[in-house]
Parts: C-alpha cells; structure tokens; sequence
C-alpha cells in the first residue's frame, strides 16, 4: 500500500499543520491543492497564506502543493475538480490508495494504522474491499468541545484507486450520507464497509473550530444549503460558552443536556468536554 493524504485547501489554514501530524506518520504522501480564491470569488484575507503553507513544504510535511483556480462552475463541481487534481496527482506519484482530507479533520494515529491493516491486510476478513467509511465526532468553537452524539454523516476514510477512479457526485455510492464530493467511482455495497466508532476509527471534525468561522460557512461549497440559516448559525454560534461550572476532564466526558449546540439545518444537540486533538491545544475551552 502506498498511500497518499489529498487535502483541500482554502480556509482554516491554521488548523492545518496539526491535522498532518495526526496521519503523517501513516501516509507515504501528503498532497494539498489550494487557492486563495473561493469558489465564489472572495480573496482569501490571508495574504501570506501561500508562504504559510511552503513553510510546511520546507518541514517536509506537505509533498506536493498545486494551486487552483476556480472556474464559473457551481462550488460543488469546483470542488470536485478541486479533490480530482490532488488524485491525479496520487496515481502519478504511484499511490494505491487516498484518505480525502480538509484542514479540520483529524486521525488518531493508532486508529488510522488499524484501518489500513484491515483494508490491505485482510484482518478480520475483509480482504476483498476497496473502501472503508467511519463516523464523524463534531468539534464546536473549542478544540475540547464535541456534540453530545454522532453525526448521521459518513467519511470515506480510505479508498483504493486506480487509473479509473474519479471524484464523481453522481456516483451511486452505497452510503448517501458521504458528501458527494468525495464519492468516488468503483465503489459498490459489496466492496465497502463503515467502521462502527467503537469498533475501530472516527474522525476527529474541529468543524466550527475556526478564527474566521463567517469566511468558512459563506465560502463552502453547501453554501447554498444553507444561506439562509448562516446569520443565526453565527449570532449562536458568537453567543455559545460552556456551562460556567463545568470543569475539563481527559478521561471522562462530561455531559450537559440543557444547554444546545446550533448547527446547520436546524439541528440542535447537546455537548461534552472531551481531550483536544494533539496540536490544537490554542483553541481549547478552559473553564
């Protein structure tokens, strides 16, 4: 197996070195495709975002970066060419597998070793599948903070590729729930498997952990799922703190269902206060 990370990136870039570090060690490739301009034409307000991410080329935790420009396109079909570039890229640099990755998702080294042994080694049975998907834990405003439940969504975790596969949202993938830009072609009921959270693998989502949170939500490519809902999303978003009594624990997840987290189409759940992804320690809630 050589496997490659193919990131997409425009903003939260200040996440981004501590996600590398949380695969690093289990990728042979880190590829970043970036721009500095959204789907919809805003600039990118850093403007030293292009050094930033050469700096981490330096420290030999990206191998590739390419810069993109989006065309007229819809943001979705930006994006998917956006993820086809970066898998081009892979088959080129002779990768047999991918791990889609944004700025904010995170892996725990261990588990994202365990998925790669049951996928090329054939522990466990599974000698025959192309892909593995897991479930989501969703970071809100702090890097400590998480929805009290799983999200419904799935993330594809790891895919085996070839000169036929391509990103591709029309593809009938067996898990509706995975964002269709990162569907990829060959993959079927039969040669797929979701891994339960307590079995194996999640993925850590630091998805409303942001410095410039209004820039990711108008920017993103389900923007117009959702635009209607962006003002009160952030108005609660800026009014959201922990319960003032609530104290920090590693190992014990804490629960307060009578305060409600805000997220996008008017989901409402309760949190707890978990251990903060390595390297995110600047964005913890601390009581």
């Amino acid at each position: 197996m050589k496997l490659a990370a193919l990131y997409n990136v425009f903003d939260g870039e200040e996440l981004l070195e501590a996600s590398i570090n949380s695969i690093r060690e289990n990728v042979d490739e880190v590829i970043v495709v970036w721009q500095n301009v959204s789907y919809s034409g805003v600039q990118h307000p850093n403007t030293n975002i292009r050094d930033f991410l050469y700096s981490l080329k330096d420290k030999k935790l990206i191998d590739q970066l390419i810069y993109f420009i989006p065309s007229r396109r819809s943001a979705l079909s930006n994006e998917i060419a956006k993820r086809n570039i970066a898998l081009q890229a892979a088959l080129e640099s002779k990768c047999t597998h991918c791990i889609p990755m944004d700025v904010d998702e995170f892996y725990k080294p261990e588990q994202l070793a365990r998925l790669k042994d049951w996928l090329y080694n054939g522990t466990y049975g599974f000698k025959k599948l192309k892909g593995l998907y897991t479930f989501i834990k969703t970071y809100y405003k702090y890097s400590n903070i998480i929805l009290g439940s799983l999200e419904e969504y799935r993330v594809p975790a790891l895919y085996e590729i070839s000169a036929d596969s391509m990103f591709d949202a029309c593809w009938n993938i067996p898990h509706k729930l995975v964002d269709p830009a990162r569907r990829i072609s060959g993959m079927t009921e039969d040669n797929t498997f979701t891994v339960h959270p307590h079995d194996l693998c999640v993925m850590h989502h630091l998805s409303y952990v942001r410095k410039n949170l209004p820039l990711k939500l108008t920017c993103s490519s389900a923007f117009k799922n959702m635009e209607h809902e962006i003002p009160s999303l952030l108005e609660d978003y800026r009014k959201f703190e922990p319960v003032n009594d609530a104290r920090i624990d590693n190992d014990i997840s804490m629960c307060f269902s009578d305060a409600k987290i805000h997220m996008p189409f008017n989901r409402y759940f309760s949190y707890e206060v978990v251990e903060c992804p390595k390297g995110t320690e600047q964005f913890m809630w601390r009581g």
